[in-house]
């Protein structure tokens, strides 16, 4: 389905070209979390993200930890092709936070 997306197309990732430091995984929800700054087509956004679950935050406003630079690109990547389609980034939010982490529960259940 999104090999024939030519939203998702344009809008894929690059090779990494660092390899990812793994960090140790926390034992329960926001006991461990992760913030940065990126700006988006001419926006300034800080986003913090939760070790746990990996639910995010990016509210309006506001490369040394591997989680939150990989939901940034995440959530620049959501941020553009909701704006592609036309339609509101927070349904593309909402169905990110349904949608399940490695077969076993999404942020939103964690």
């Amino acid at each position: 389905m999104v090999s024939k997306c030519e939203v998702c197309l344009e809008n894929r990732l690059s090779n990494q070209k660092e390899p990812m430091i793994l960090s140790r995984i926390p034992s329960r929800p926001w006991e461990v979390i992760a913030t940065d700054l990126f700006p988006w087509d001419n926006s300034d956004y800080l986003i913090a993200v939760d070790y746990y679950s990996r639910f995010y935050e990016s509210p309006y406003h506001a490369q040394a930890n591997g989680l939150v630079e990989k939901t940034v690109q995440t959530v620049k990547r959501l941020l553009t092709k909701s704006k592609s389609d036309g339609i509101d980034p927070y349904l593309g939010m909402i169905d990110y936070r349904d949608t399940l982490i490695d077969n076993i529960a999404s942020p939103s259940q964690l």
